[in-house]
């Protein structure tokens, strides 16, 4: 197996030679070595425990069939003390690694090593086609080599420069795929310049890297159906078929251009503090006094939970102080707090009186009331009556500069951990 943390300080020096057939009779044996793992996944049923040991092993022989009846590509190979070859996934036959998975930590040398850095291996070979020509990197001796009129003209210029441009834009690019799952990246460029296929790549490397997910808990958002299909068609030839792909108008719903006007954070702040009525309450013979109900209002207000929690909060207090029960509370505080939900709230937005009276002035309450509805803003406002539907370890997002102020927070909410 390869060693994830095995970096010499040194170029290796190693005489195993580079030819084109050993290449493909070592691509070969490894697809061979898928078809005999195929054939032993599918003769395995249950053997746990009990059913959930069953059902266990179940998913993972799947999630291991799915992976291996993608066609293995194999994208070249670094030598130190032996060759590794990186491809799609990784494969081994009785204890004898034939390919390392490209998100393996061990196969980043595969693209981050430079002549001026080779992370410690004597050479690196790059495939080029279906293994038509190998591009050959010698770190010991400084040298390229291949057989096609490009690699020939890049082994003829062995400057720094030339031998650094090789795979510049290939190693900056791995690098974003590589960084630390709890950073946050935006990635800007023009069009063209990678950024999808880096976004892409590290959503199959989180899966692989980051344990704490599982490829269903990732969200990619692109801005239409010809981004999806090509996400689908991407995907799966990364090692990872299973990540939810989406665009904003099946997230949220279709948008508005009044949907992207920013005073709607005011405006809906506004329209919650507008709901609260801190008057006496009365449970039976018992009256709550109103300074009471102002305070505990004004305490549990500001919490970042959605309304209805809130409200519950609220009730459960009042009904353990007062050993009262909560749904007499409950009925008897729907005006000092009243119950809310998402379309009772965007009823009430819906409603010229109640927009002038939050201070919307007559320009944006006609653009409102003339569309028909905004899918960012009902999200926002289901956000804060009744809570996030759904929330992923990661979210990756196409084409994020074209999105409204509502649409980034509706991105926010769902990523955990934002």
């Amino acid at each position: 197996m390869a060693d994830p943390s095995h970096r010499p300080s040194t170029p290796a020096t190693t005489t195993v030679m580079v030819g084109l057939d050993d290449e493909r009779r070592a691509l070969g044996r490894a697809r061979r070595a898928v078809a005999a793992k195929l054939t032993k996944l599918a003769a395995i049923d249950g053997g746990g425990a009990d059913a959930l040991a069953d059902e266990y092993i179940a998913s993972v022989v799947l999630g291991a069939v799915e992976r291996m009846q993608q066609d293995l590509v194999v994208f070249g190979r670094v030598d130190d003390d032996r060759p590794w070859r990186i491809g799609l996934y990784g494969i081994d036959d009785r204890g004898d690694q034939l390919v390392v998975d490209w998100r393996a930590p061990f196969a980043e040398a595969f693209y981050q090593a430079s002549f001026d850095d080779p992370f410690g291996l004597a050479r690196r070979v790059s495939y080029v086609g279906c293994i038509d020509d190998l591009f050959v990197e010698d770190f010991g001796s400084g040298t390229v080599a291949g057989s096609s009129p490009l690699l020939g003209e890049l082994a003829r210029h062995r400057s720094s420069t030339m031998r650094a441009a090789v795979a510049t834009l290939q190693s900056e690019q791995d690098a974003l795929v590589r960084r630390d799952p709890r950073d946050r990246l935006v990635l800007r460029g023009g069009p063209g310049t990678g950024k999808t296929v880096v976004g892409l790549h590290r959503a199959a490397w989180l899966v692989y890297n980051d344990q704490r997910i599982t490829a269903d808990r990732i969200l990619v958002i692109g801005p239409s159906d010809r981004f999806l299909r090509f996400v689908a068609s991407v995907l799966p030839t990364l090692g990872e078929a299973r990540v939810m792909q989406t665009t904003f108008e099946r997230l949220l719903g279709a948008a508005s251009p009044i949907g992207g006007d920013e005073r709607w954070v005011a405006l809906l702040d506004a329209f919650e503090a507008s709901l609260f009525a801190p008057g006496p309450i009365k449970v039976g013979w018992r009256t709550i006094p109103p300074d009471e109900i102002a305070e505990l209002i004004d305490r549990l207000a500001p919490r970042p939970l959605p309304w209805r929690d809130r409200r519950k909060i609220f009730v459960s207090a009042l009904a353990a102080r007062y050993e009262l029960s909560t749904s007499a509370v409950s009925r008897a505080a729907s005006d000092a707090w009243p119950a809310c939900t998402t379309n009772q709230a965007m009823a009430r937005l819906r409603r010229r009186s109640v927009l002038s009276a939050l201070g919307a002035d007559e320009t944006f309450i006609d653009a409102w009331i003339a569309s028909d509805g905004d899918g960012a803003v009902r999200d926002e406002v289901r956000a804060r009556f009744e809570g996030v539907p759904a929330r992923y370890s990661h979210v990756i997002v196409d084409e994020a500069q074209d999105l409204t102020l509502l649409q980034l927070r509706a991105v926010r909410r769902r990523a955990a951990g934002l």
